[in-house]
């Protein structure tokens, strides 16, 4: 019974380190094309819930996002070896930026990524909103949470399956 504990504190830790919408399959990796940045207004904050739109419009192929609570946007779009170099147009209400498809048609296993910010230079998030601190956070919780269930399965002399210890005595 705690090894089953165990595997699902270990399942639901992974979970919180790693949530569903990173583990999404869209495309294959060599067809799935990604555009991401941070969109900030003029106090350098990060714009809450602000959709972003990007556009291939060589191939006419576009794609919408909403950004998080810090500004924080993504995109994917299904994209080819044969769109290397097209353009891109990235806006979100009044701001707008450009950038092109850059990817490598002879490496299939890299992840596609450009990134491209909107709006004004954005302010730092303060240490305990950044993203590397967010996952120490979260991997110690899972931490606790696995050696607490440890825990419970030693209290009462129980052993692992359950049974109760006896103590033998010698005379």
């Amino acid at each position: 019974m705690q090894s089953r504990r165990f595997v699902l504190a270990v399942v639901l830790s992974l979970w919180t380190l790693f949530p569903v919408s990173v583990l999404y399959a869209l495309h294959e990796v060599d067809h799935r094309f990604t555009v991401q940045g941070r969109i900030c207004g003029n106090d350098g904050d990060g714009i809450e819930a602000a959709v972003v739109s990007v556009k291939n419009t060589r191939a006419d192929i576009s794609g919408n996002g909403k950004a998080d609570s810090d500004g924080f946007y993504k995109v994917v779009l299904h994209l080819h070896n044969e769109n290397q170099g097209d353009p891109l147009v990235i806006q979100s209400g009044a701001f707008e930026s450009t950038g092109r498809v850059e990817l490598d048609p002879n490496d299939p296993n890299t992840e596609r990524i450009v990134t491209v910010n909107l709006g004004k230079p954005c302010r730092a998030l303060p240490f305990w909103r950044q993203t590397w601190a967010l996952a120490g956070v979260v991997a110690l919780f899972g931490v606790a949470m696995i050696m607490a269930i440890r825990q419970m399965g030693g209290k009462k002399g129980k052993g692992l399956d359950g049974s109760q210890k006896r103590k033998s005595r010698k005379k």
